[in-house]
């Protein structure tokens, strides 16, 4: 295979930049190639298939016959040494469409299909295939870190005219200033990025992809791989001199040598792929083509090894069946604005005995499976995992301030409502909204501004808020006193107690009272007559803002809306506390109603601040205080003929006390 080096010039990247552009050093190697390599294969499915088969495969290669392969270089290659001999590492793919495009990788930003350029030659070109999973370009330069930096890319493809075409191609990255690197003696050409092909010169490039069946053929017989046949077409990833020794060992911490995964690549790249892609690999994944994975030929499969992850495939399972285990509860996440649909997400969740996870036994902690660290060795906390349409999981959080027993967990897992669209600034796809704040490890979501000048519309912010709330609200535990015991409970709070840390000040939203039942997430309250949402929270420097959704529907006398203080015996009303002789912590500031429907007929009006009493629409309304002279509710009558409305309530509040968690409360009286 000819060499090009990468040339000094405009806009030029080094091999060390290239190495620095993904800045994810906290998770380890193989996890990285796990999570790029089958999002890749994932992304570049066939139309209409139903699963798509990766192989992995790791094992030893005939150094010797590698190095005479390669201009320029053999001789470094054959002078490296490791102490467990020489071993590569195969990603295959099929029912994909392979490295389509340009042999020499150049090509126009408005050609499609364009994978070889965007996978080999070209650095951060995106995906722009709807629900793909990011930029191809920064993520792929994981494949660099694993080996010696050589990458070695083979593919079958369909051409236009229906017949196939073999292509191999290879490149280098390294870190040019690195001592005795592999293109060290190229000296000030070396900027530590070459690649390997066939020597073809055209107007733009001196070298393309090799396509001599003949040669690839031979090629592959290095590393015991075989060339695709048939109508197959799909693409290996061939990464050689793997070190055993320090590619283990920097997937595990000091503490977590006895790990039955961390001893073995191969058990390893099981545990990754689980950890990652159980939705889909499970059989109930609905959005695409399911994933198949095996390694070393050994199916990727949830069995008693793995039992955390099995309880995790249940839960996404869930999101889309109407019957399901009965340790399982299942709500909507919802949003009442900026979207097309409210339901933006599913959260399914449930409390597991820690024997059915294998805990108590030989087998690690669920902490341990996630690579996540235990909060506290007394208790455990939640663990929620967050999806979107191409079935990777993007993280896994475990610091929520909700306790369980060692004996059990509390397990979560959060899917995404990727047909639904956010309708405004902008229209955009919720899954292309997220796939876009993802950076180039896809491994957090992060709110941003779709359009300039316009503030964020807090996707994520209220997706988290609303498990944190469900979370709270279900599991931590309440025991009902009354009297002075309560009072005592107070004063213990006030004086001691801390319930939250300051961003949780006010995230569980509100309860309401009435003749109704309750609702699910984001729907506090509902009747025929009346139905009440949770639409958002906002933060600013000196308060607090909690924003509802009201529907009228039928005849409604009287609504009273109220705070209390939530104390670690029950919720606590302002009269209650202010009898202590200790001032309420909250103070409402502002209150504003903005409505939305009047009658039949939709209304945008501009939003109208209340008084301390006055009237709106055909209600007459008085701000409610206390004793002390505290801004603590709102009270609504009606004194005119009732219309159905809806409209939307604002409450802004500060408090001297944000390490406590606070509520509004919703009494209804009908006619």
């Amino acid at each position: 295979m000819n060499i090009r080096l990468l040339k000094q010039g405009w806009m030029t990247t080094s091999g060390s930049s290239l190495l620095r552009m993904m800045q994810n050093v906290n998770t380890p190697a193989l996890d990285l190639i796990v999570r790029e390599s089958l999002q890749n294969s994932l992304d570049a499915s066939l139309p209409n298939v139903d699963k798509i088969p990766v192989k992995f495969i790791y094992n030893d290669f005939d150094v010797d016959r590698l190095s005479k392969e390669f201009d320029g270089i053999g001789e470094k290659l054959k002078s490296i040494q490791f102490e467990n001999g020489y071993k590569f590492l195969s990603i295959t793919d099929t029912n994909t469409k392979g490295l389509t495009g340009h042999l020499n990788g150049i090509f126009n930003s408005d050609e499609i299909n364009q994978n070889l350029g965007k996978l080999v030659f070209q650095i951060m070109k995106p995906q722009s295939d709807e629900g793909a999973g990011g930029s191809w370009g920064i993520g792929k330069t994981v494949y660099y870190r694993l080996g010696v930096g050589l990458v070695i890319y083979y593919s079958r493809i369909k051409l236009d005219d229906g017949s196939f075409q073999n292509r191999l191609v290879a490149a280098l990255v390294e870190d040019e200033k690195k001592e005795g690197g592999i293109l060290a003696d190229y000296g000030k050409n070396n900027l530590g990025a070459a690649f390997f092909g066939e020597e073809f010169i055209d107007d733009y490039n001196n070298l393309r992809a090799i396509t001599d069946n003949k040669y690839i053929e031979n090629f592959l017989d290095i590393f015991g791989l075989k060339p695709f046949d048939g109508d197959k077409t799909g693409t290996s990833i061939i990464i050689p001199f793997i070190d055993e020794n320090s590619t283990l060992s920097n997937n595990v911490s000091d503490e977590e040598e006895q790990l039955w995964w961390s001893q073995s690549i191969e058990e390893y790249l099981k545990v990754s792929i689980l950890r990652w892609y159980f939705p889909r690999v499970s059989k109930g994944y609905v959005y695409a083509a399911r994933l198949e994975a095996s390694i070393n030929g050994e199916p990727v499969i949830f069995d008693s090894d793995v039992p955390f992850f099995s309880k995790m495939r249940e839960l996404y399972d869930a999101a889309f069946k109407t019957e399901y285990s009965s340790w399982i509860k299942k709500i909507e996440i919802t949003r009442f604005k900026n979207v097309k649909e409210n339901v933006i997400g599913w959260f399914m969740y449930g409390k597991v005995p820690a024997s059915e996870l294998g805990a108590l036994n030989h087998l690690p902690s669920p902490y341990k499976h996630i690579g996540n660290e235990e909060l506290d060795s007394s208790y455990n906390t939640p663990i929620v995992a967050f999806c979107r349409k191409p079935g990777m999981i993007i993280n896994y959080k475990s610091d929520w301030n909700v306790k369980t027993t060692k004996d059990e967990y509390i397990l979560g897992m959060f899917v995404l409502n990727s047909k639904n669209d956010i309708t405004s600034p902008v229209t955009i796809n919720l899954d292309e909204y997220l796939r876009k704040g993802e950076k180039s490890d896809h491994a957090i979501w992060v709110d941003y501004s779709i359009k300039n000048g316009v503030k964020q519309v807090n996707i994520v912010g209220s997706i988290y808020s609303q498990i944190r709330s469900r979370l709270e609200l279900e599991y931590t535990e309440n025991k009902v006193v009354s009297g002075q015991g309560e009072l005592n409970t107070i004063l213990a709070n006030k004086f001691g107690k801390k319930f939250l840390p300051d961003e949780n000040f006010g995230d569980t939203p509100s309860k309401a009272r009435g003749k109704g039942s309750r609702g699910g997430s984001g729907q506090i309250h509902k009747s025929k007559n009346y139905n009440v949402s949770f639409e958002q929270r906002y933060f600013k420097k000196d308060s607090i803002a909690l924003e509802y959704r009201i529907e009228l529907k039928g005849e409604i006398k009287k609504i009273e809306i109220y705070s209390v203080i939530n104390t670690i015996s029950n919720a606590c009303k302002v009269s209650t506390w202010e009898e202590t002789g200790i001032p309420y912590p909250l103070n409402i500031e502002k209150i504003a109603i903005r409505c939305l429907k009047y009658g039949d007929k939709s209304v945008d009006d501009s939003p109208v601040f209340v008084k301390d009493s006055g009237e709106y629409m055909y209600f007459k309304y008085e701000i409610l205080k206390s004793k002390m002279n505290k801004n603590y509710g709102i009270k609504f009558e009606k004194k005119d003929k009732f219309v159905p409305i809806e409209f939307i309530l604002r409450i802004a509040f500060s408090t001297t006390d944000r390490t406590l968690q606070a509520n509004f409360e919703f009494d209804f009286e009908e006619e």
